[in-house]
């Protein structure tokens, strides 16, 4: 902990861990400090590791065929694209909220939520729009409450007739 720029990247990097959610990355659960010690708690995955098994190839003097490398870099670039969408996503949706554009940050967080189920930042802010500015009704409803203000109207001018009407629709 002496190095803050270290312990800086180190945090950034462990909370940005927290978020990915994928088949090919082990799970980051927690960050904590103990003792002034930084430290992740991190999903244990029993077998043998890509270093382990590139060291092992090494060691037999063998390269790594030439589909399991592209197959591992498939999976390595779709992942990156996702993150990179991802933090576009909620880079979008920040400056939307900044700006008070609820609509289009809203839009933007649901984006960054479907590309990562899993990360709480999407959703919490998704609940602050929300309670800031709640959804709009819905067409259906407008057309209710319009309906229903004419027909308080046509009362109040004893349109009886016409008032019976709208409210049975």
């Amino acid at each position: 902990t002496k190095n803050r720029k270290f312990v800086g990247m180190f945090l950034d990097e462990a909370r940005l861990c927290l978020g990915l959610n994928h088949a090919n990355i082990v799970q980051t659960f927690d960050i904590g400090r103990a003792d002034n010690t930084y430290f992740l708690v991190m999903e244990f995955v029993d077998g043998m590791n890509l270093r382990a098994l590139l060291e092992s190839l090494r060691r037999q003097n063998r390269l790594m065929p030439v589909e399991h490398a592209l197959f591992i870099m498939t999976e390595v670039a779709k992942q990156l694209k996702m993150l990179a969408q991802y933090q576009d996503e909620i880079n979008k949706a920040d400056q939307a909220f900044d700006a008070k554009n609820y609509t289009a940050a809203k839009a933007a967080y649901k984006k960054a939520l479907a590309l990562q189920p899993g990360e709480d930042r999407p959703k919490t802010r998704l609940a602050e729009i929300e309670k800031i500015a709640p959804a709009p009704p819905d067409a259906l409803t407008l057309k209710y409450q319009n309906t229903i203000e004419r027909a308080d109207k046509a009362l109040e001018g004893k349109q009886y007739a016409y008032a019976k009407s709208l409210y049975v629709v």
